[in-house]
């Protein structure tokens, strides 16, 4: 983060969200992609640290209200899992599924 921003974090972090103790959306990269989900801080965060002489860096664990698991039901049907993109790509595709 550049300064104005860790500035900002710092009081976001103790302010909007009460110390940490409250609960935020967040955008998170997922096994299955990005994702929004519903996360707070556990603890403190550690930083800021400086680095690359211009920059801060905060880290901290994040709690998650939710895991990020696929729709229920799949866990049945590994095959088709595992294999949705030919499945995609022959109903995107023309010429693929005859005329009805």
């Amino acid at each position: 983060m550049n300064g104005n921003q860790a500035a900002f974090f710092e009081a976001w972090f103790s302010r909007v969200l009460n110390e940490g103790t409250k609960w935020f959306d967040m955008e998170l990269l997922t096994t299955q992609g990005l994702m929004v989900r519903t996360c707070r801080i556990l603890g403190m965060y550690e930083g800021p640290k400086l680095v690359s002489g211009r920059f801060w860096e905060f880290s901290a664990t994040l709690e998650l209200q939710e895991r990020p698991l696929i729709p229920p039901g799949w866990e049945q049907f590994p095959d088709y899992w595992f294999n949705m993109d030919i499945f995609d790509l022959a109903m995107a595709g023309k010429g693929h599924w005859p005329e009805a």
